[in-house]
């Protein structure tokens, strides 16, 4: 029998056994989470756009709270006028996604508008855009009770789970959605503020019943089993990041250049060749490069990109890893965009790091942004009659043509067009040297217009050796380094505003007759001529100044950076000294508390500001073409930036010393040819001796490590020697009404070719009458149809363009008038890309030796608008990089005049083309041959050893010849072969000829009264 101790035992334990029994299905159900706010430290993430919105508190509040409780989690910002997204978001233990799951939190805000969300896990398949798993969110309710305490409740149903799933299907193009072990694990709570203050109480969360998942990210370890690695490049919206940093792009194409000197020389991308050549995208690694390469494309038996139906490709292996990006083309016609989304489809499918996609379009910008997420646009200015300004306001139309907030840069010219390259390598003639500070200029229109990159147009090697090779790789050196210095600012900020500036007008004695009389041989007479011709020109330059002088102000998360340039009007082919005193710069809506700083490779100094209505005015004692200077309260950005002058200024300053050394040894070489020529100039020797005594004192700062001062002084080098230059480009281009006349006063290269064809002309034969355009005068309908003539259309939306005979001439009844305008009722186009309507003359023979005078009279009725390239004229000799160009409107006829070489006998043609909306009218056109002698041509292409030329002015016998005259309309330029930058292989890729311009589509225009339609 059994004692009573065992029979109590016994009991004890049957009783805990039933005790266990009844507490079983307690303990087994399902948890749920509450967070009542109630410790004082905060628990929710928040997240905005720091240049929207400024976050004054966020705490736990003791005065504001739910009954029952202690306390509640609030938040206050102060949200700027454009209104900003808030985003908060709380952590919660991951809970299987079930449809009893529900996620509750109790809200008060002084704003309606707070939607409650959660995210979702799916922990079985891999999201191809990050690499990691697949996640959604779900919405809940949302506040609508300002000032009041109102629940708000989220769940996860079934039916949200597979509309969403039906949406990613199509967008990430899978058809197979894995949603095994679905997961929930963050509580999202956003709110779309207006302007003004923004208060917000969260209190009583609950978040239940929680079932544990069994797995929560088996996802990660499998892709990590397969070798794909994390992209080390991302791109949200207009902000590309590399290794988790903002990065601005400093790309150039790769022409077998040694990498450590690509990466001495700045640059932090580099366009290959091959995508799979495993060994250099090790190297560029090693060297610290991200690669930017061109993906594989599958071509369906049409010879076109096949689609994603037909094809598709073994995703990238990770050794493509270092590939920061793919590009798909440059300057890529619309008629290419189905072709390019069949393309992009390709590579997405085969990427699983989603690496984001590049192209550089010619057009339609708004329609390929939605296809490519790194926008570009690009052309070629230098050498036209576009100048750096026109070329900033470009760049701003062709980002705002995209969608709002895309990723947008730029391709910069550093090498002549291949149009000019071309005729010249073909002719023997000496080549367009690019000035380096025309790169600078063009480098610095790209920051100022928000480029969040840009790619060094070449396709020659950086190392290459041709006249002014070594001054592009030394100038793109310079500039890096400066990108390098501001590069969170131009990663990150947006320009606000482009503010005229003024500088210090040195007083200048006007030059009397006592200086001009008594002046009796040639040498006395040409000095006498030089000092009128340079008086003048520095007045028209001063006149000049307050259109070309201007600031942009960019506002960034670290303060607001402001970017003075000098945006001389003729520097696309010469530029002038560009440096000046105390320039004077007014910014509006700075910080208050907010420290002027003008910051440079080598130097930084605190800028003497003055408070002024909406802002500060800033005085920087010296400019020089481009500064910066930077606005911030903050001392740690400072702090940084004296870090980084730090670490660049030895190489900014050993840099800056081989340029103005071998921008000096050039020039002097030119001078000493144009001397030959009996062109000189009669202060070159004390310039160029100035210029050598300078740099001797930047070589011995150097030599001391004083880095700002050997800066600084190779700069005054390059002052002399851009004074120089535009003296002797002055005197060439004196009697021509544009510089682009003659196709040698483009640059300073090629001056000494244009003055030996001024005395070839001397030695020519024509005659006045010899005009090979019989119908230039636009009289007589009949022989213009005879003579077949060229009208050809583009279809604008909304646009009515024609080409007629108008009875308002010059002379005679009839001129020449291309009008396109809105139609009635309808709003005019924010820009035209294509050109309206363009007229073409018939062909006339030519033969190799000729050089033609082209002449005749231009008036512009209305204004041009919609394109920047206005109304344009140009020959197919040089094609479009060597058009005239009008845009401003004028109440009187204005001549001009070209003259062109003819190298190959053969046909020649005048087209003139209206490329935006506005009236322009053309008469009198003419197109004259002149004849030199056999010795002349013979001895064309002597240089040095010719004997100089005659100082006879020949030209002055040339009809339509005059004085140039600068101003508001005298004929400024022309949109120059919009060309494609090169392939990275060296090659360019498929261009037309320098002398056909692009096929517009025909349409039927009228001629009114006149010709029905030319053909």
């Amino acid at each position: 029998m059994p004692t009573l101790r065992a029979i109590a035992i016994r009991s004890l334990l049957v009783g805990l056994a039933l005790a266990c029994m009844s507490l079983a299905p307690v303990l087994g159900a399902p948890k749920e989470f509450v967070e009542g706010f109630e410790e004082p430290l905060t628990s929710w993430h928040v997240g905005f756009d720091k240049s929207q919105a400024k976050l004054l508190s966020h705490r736990r509040h003791d005065h504001v709270h739910r009954p029952g409780g202690a306390r509640s989690e609030s938040l206050e910002l102060d949200v700027g006028r454009q209104g900003a997204i808030v985003q908060l978001q709380h952590a919660l233990p991951p809970a299987q996604r079930i449809d009893d799951l529900v996620l509750s939190v109790w809200v008060r805000s002084n704003r309606p508008g707070a939607v409650l969300s959660m995210r979702i896990v799916f922990p079985h398949h891999v999201d191809p855009r990050t690499n990691k798993p697949l996640q959604i969110v779900v919405h809940g309710g949302a506040y609508t009770t300002p000032g009041k305490w109102q629940e708000l409740k989220c769940t996860a149903l079934d039916r949200q789970i597979q509309e969403h799933i039906t949406l990613l299907r199509a967008g990430l193009r899978q058809p197979n959605i894995d949603p095994r072990g679905l997961y929930v694990d963050q509580a999202i709570l956003t709110t779309r503020a207006e302007s003004g203050t923004v208060e917000l109480f969260i209190d009583d969360m609950t978040f239940g019943p929680i079932v544990t998942p069994v797995e929560a990210a088996p996802v990660v370890q499998a892709a990590s089993e397969n070798g794909e690695t994390e992209p080390r490049s991302q791109l949200r919206h207009d902000r590309f990041s590399v290794d988790g940093r903002d990065f601005f792009m400093l790309m150039a194409a790769y022409h077998s250049e040694p990498l450590d000197e690509l990466k001495r020389e700045g640059f932090n991308a580099v366009w290959i060749p091959d995508y799979q050549d495993e060994q250099l995208l090790t190297e560029l690694s090693k060297h610290g490069l991200g690669a930017i390469a061109t993906p594989p494309r599958a071509i369906g038996a049409d010879g076109r990109t096949a689609t994603m139906r037909d094809v598709g490709f073994t995703p990238f292996s990770p050794k493509t890893s270092p590939i920061l990006a793919w590009y798909v083309g440059t300057n890529i016609p619309v008629e290419a965009l189905d072709e390019l989304k069949g393309w992009c489809d390709q590579t997405q499918s085969a990427d699983p790091m989603q690496r984001p996609i590049m192209a550089d379009v010619a057009a339609e910008e708004r329609i390929f942004s939605r296809h490519v997420p790194m926008l570009g646009a690009s052309r070629h200015i230098v050498n036209t009659t576009l100048d750096f300004k026109q070329y900033r306001e470009w760049l701003i139309q062709k980002q705002r043509l995209a969608r709002p907030g895309s990723y947008f840069w730029t391709w910069i010219q550093t090498e002549p067009s291949s149009a000019n390259s071309r005729w010249r390598e073909a002719a023997g003639r000496v080549p367009i040297v690019i000035e380096p500070e025309q790169i600078r200029l063009q480098v610095y229109a790209a920051f100022c217009a928000g480029s969040r990159g840009i790619g060094y147009w070449k396709w020659r090697p950086m190392n290459d050796e041709y006249p002014g090779a070594l001054e592009r790789r030394l100038m793109i050196s310079q500039l890096n380094l400066e990108a390098k210095l501001l590069e969170p600012f131009l990663a990150t900020g947006k320009p606000f505003a482009h503010e005229p500036f003024t500088v210090e007008t040195p007083a200048q004695q006007k030059v009397g007759q006592r200086r001009l009389d008594f002046r009796n041989t040639r040498a006395e007479l040409e000095e006498g001529r030089a000092l009128m011709r340079d008086d003048a020109i520095r007045a028209r330059r001063d006149a000049l100044k307050s259109k070309e002088l201007e600031a942009t102000v960019i506002r960034t998360n670290f303060g607001v950076l402001v970017l003075p340039v000098w945006y001389q009007q003729d520097a696309q082919y010469v530029p002038r000294k560009l440096a000046a005193n105390n320039a004077k710069i007014k910014v509006e809506g700075v910080d208050e508390t907010a420290a002027a700083w003008e910051v440079s490779t080598t130097h930084i100094r605190s800028c003497q500001s003055k408070a002024i209505p909406g802002g500060v005015e800033i005085t920087l004692p010296f400019f020089d073409t481009t500064a910066a200077v930077i606005f911030t309260s903050n001392p740690q950005v400072i702090n940084e930036i004296r870090d980084k002058i730090k670490q660049l200024s030895p190489e900014s300053a050993r840099v800056s010393v081989e340029l103005a050394k071998a921008k000096l040894e050039r020039t002097s070489l030119v001078n000493d040819e144009l001397e030959t020529l009996d062109h000189g100039q009669a202060d070159a020797p004390q310039q160029l001796a100035r210029a050598r005594q300078t740099l001797q004192q930047a070589e011995a700062a150097l030599a001391r490590q004083s880095y700002h001062e050997a800066r600084e002084m190779s700069g005054y080098v390059l002052q002399s020697l851009r004074s120089l230059q535009s003296a002797h480009w002055d005197e060439a281009v004196e009697t021509f009404g544009s510089p682009i006349a003659s196709p040698y006063t483009v640059c300073f290269q090629t001056l000494p070719d244009h003055w030996r064809m001024i005395d070839r002309l001397g030695k020519s034969t024509y005659n006045v009458d010899s005009n090979l355009l019989r119908s230039g005068d636009f009289e007589d309908i009949d022989t213009m149809k005879l003579a077949k003539w060229e009208h050809a259309q583009n279809a604008v939306e909304n646009v009515r363009a024609d080409a007629e005979l108008y009875p308002s001439a010059q002379q005679g009844r009839y001129c020449l008038r291309l009008i396109a305008v809105p139609q009635a009722g309808k709003d005019a186009p924010e820009a035209v890309t294509e050109a309206p309507v363009t007229v073409t003359t018939p062909p006339m023979p030519v033969r190799a030796g000729q050089i033609i005078h082209i002449s005749g009279w231009v008036k512009v009725s209305t204004s041009i608008t919609g394109n920047p390239n206005g109304a344009i004229l140009y020959d197919s000799l040089l094609g479009t990089v060597g058009a005239l160009r009008w845009y401003e409107a004028t109440d009187r006829w204005e001549r001009f005049v070209a003259v062109r070489e003819v190298q190959r006998s053969g046909e020649f043609t005048i087209t003139m083309s209206l490329t935006g909306l506005g009236v322009v009218q053309f008469d009198d056109l003419r197109a004259v041959p002149h004849n030199p002698a056999p010795e002349a041509i013979a001895d064309r292409d002597q240089t040095k050893s010719a004997a100089p030329p005659s100082r006879l002015r020949f030209w002055d016998r040339l009809p339509g010849f005059r004085p140039r005259r600068e101003g508001a309309n005298a004929p400024a330029g022309s949109q120059e072969n919009n060309e494609a930058p090169p392939s990275a292989t060296g090659k360019a890729p498929e261009e037309k000829p320098a002398n056909e311009p692009p096929p517009p589509n025909r349409a039927a225009g009228t001629l009114p009264r006149i010709l029905p339609r030319l053909r």
